[in-house]
């Protein structure tokens, strides 16, 4: 499902589709809520949940990291994404450790890996089903990425 909105709906379509959930309670609101946050880095307060800071919000992300995002010279871009099972890591240093994490969105790790990229390069073999997930891309100055996977098979 959460494939389906990233690759296929907008913005828009996405906020209009998480306030047309029948119920204000469960784990596919919350769930689904907090990907959209998450994704895109934004605060959402849906009226079911109290107009109050930290109840329920939509939001994933500190004024904090927001900064230090704007200071950060290192990045790393993945491609294809959405991806069957190869993915492509390619980063601004030549030659790194990258400390990889892939979590499901109930925040399980399924994949923990150390790699070093070769010519800015790594190659990911993944074998994960169909759906959305995040990775967690670190390197030894403790600077850490956070990207949306998707996988489409």
């Amino acid at each position: 499902m959460f494939g389906y909105l990233s690759s296929y709906c907008n913005i828009r379509e996405e906020k209009l589709l998480a306030n047309l959930c029948p119920a204000t309670d469960g784990a596919c609101v919350y769930s689904a809520r907090s990907f959209y946050g998450s994704v895109y880095g934004t605060v959402i307060n849906y009226p079911d949940c109290g107009g109050e800071e930290g109840s329920r919000l939509a939001y994933n992300e500190s004024k904090n990291s927001i900064e230090n995002k704007k200071k950060l010279n290192w990045n790393i871009k993945i491609y294809p994404n959405p991806t069957s099972s190869r993915l492509t890591l390619k980063s601004t240093n030549e030659t790194e450790l990258l400390y990889l994490e892939v979590k499901d969105l109930s925040n399980r790790t399924l994949l923990k890996k150390v790699v070093k990229t070769s010519a800015f390069i790594y190659t990911l073999d993944l074998d994960l089903i169909n759906g959305a997930y995040f990775i967690s891309i670190g390197n030894d100055k403790n600077e850490k990425i956070i990207k949306k996977l998707l996988i489409a098979k």
